[in-house]
């Protein structure tokens, strides 16, 4: 036969080689080396009797071509520290082939790491969560970028960690990186570390750049700060939402939060929401400020009229009591005919039992002559 057509087959249940279709394994045939075929094509490895898989020079022969040449190794070598830093030197990736005990092993995963950043991925999650290993990795100058990700969010992906620790590792590298890409684009505090989002000077300056919309990115310590959290609300009145409990009960910031949008009102603290003048504050933009009032403030007939007068549908938040009284439902029903269907009968019929003014209210109301465009 020729040497050329004929592969060789090392078959376990026979002991002995046989013919195959791996016509690059022909060279061992006809006496070379395992170390020159493992040169030449490292799948010849793929079959080959167990002592060659257990042989380092032969393995290492075939180790720059791929990293998955660790594959094909024994069990004994993917565990072989010594070995394995030799192998992880050419290709840091192949740490993915290595024994268990290898990949919870951190120098060998530093080892890895050093030459290819993404070999982090491969390691125990226990030293996935290794700060100083995740810092080398980042470290690493790879343009951690994917179609769809931003660079934090695609390293954490890459390298199967945290994206908190990953985080961390990136500001550690440089603080002031962070705080000049913050200073560029607000909505880098999303990826920016709890440092930076705990620096006042840094999150006041965010604050004026989104216009308030920064506040919920803040790190906890400045939600409880009077001047951060005043300063997002002049600009959006519902960042109250993310103050704390105490700045919630700040009379004159909330003040500010509900002259700048009514509806910070739902935020503020029970016992300002049971302040007659804030809620009268938020009416003036609104009569809609009167279903977040106190109950107390609800039953307050002098402040009802008023709401009533701004916006007659707000009879629908009243208590029971209240829709029954006459006096009220006319007033609402001159504002919004609509209000009509938030009257209760009591309020609808007069004593002897006839329609009294109500309907002829809400052909005169406010918004049926808006309606038809009739004069005031």
């Amino acid at each position: 036969f020729e040497a050329a057509s004929v592969a060789v087959h090392y078959t376990p249940s026979e002991g002995v080689l046989s013919d195959d279709t791996l016509a690059h394994q022909a060279p061992v045939y006809r006496g070379g080396s395992w170390n020159e075929a493992a040169a030449r094509n490292w799948r010849c490895l793929e079959n080959v009797p167990p002592e060659v898989r257990s042989d380092r020079e032969v393995i290492l022969a075939a180790m720059p071509q791929s990293p998955e040449v660790l594959k094909c190794a024994s069990e004994a070598l993917r565990g072989d520290a010594a070995f394995l830093r030799q192998v992880l030197q050419v290709h840091g990736i192949a740490l993915e082939y290595a024994s268990e005990a290898a990949r919870a092993h951190r120098d060998l995963v530093r080892e890895a790491v050093m030459q290819n950043p993404r070999s982090l991925r491969f390691a125990s999650a226990e030293l996935r969560a290794d700060p100083d290993l995740v810092k080398d990795a980042v470290r690493g100058g790879y343009p951690w970028l994917s179609s769809g990700k931003n660079s934090l969010e695609c390293a954490a992906s890459e390298l199967k960690v945290d994206i908190n620790i990953v985080r961390d590792a990136m500001h550690s590298l440089d603080p002031k990186v962070w705080k000049a890409k913050v200073g560029r684009d607000w909505k880098r505090l999303r990826e920016a570390p709890v440092e930076v989002r705990g620096d006042k000077p840094v999150m006041l300056q965010a604050l004026k750049d989104s216009f308030g919309m920064a506040l919920p990115l803040a790190s906890p310590s400045l939600l409880t700060d009077r001047d951060v959290v005043l300063e997002a609300v002049k600009w959006k009145g519902q960042a109250l939402e993310y103050a704390s409990e105490a700045l919630r009960a700040d009379r004159e910031l909330v003040f500010e939060a509900v002259r700048q949008d009514w509806e910070a009102i739902r935020f503020a603290s029970a016992g300002l929401r049971a302040d007659k003048d804030l809620i009268l504050e938020a009416m003036q933009q609104s009569g809609e400020a009167l279903q977040y009032a106190s109950q107390e403030l609800k039953t307050d007939r002098s402040l009802v009229l008023d709401a009533l007068r701004i916006d007659g549908n707000l009879l629908k938040h009243l208590d029971i009591k209240l829709r029954e009284d006459p006096e009220l439902a006319l007033e609402a029903v001159k504002e919004n005919w609509a209000a009509m269907r938030h009257c209760r009968e009591q309020a609808n019929t007069s004593e002897d039992g006839t329609s009294n003014g109500i309907m002829r209210a809400a052909f005169e109301s406010v918004e049926t002559r808006r309606l038809w465009h009739l004069p005031d």
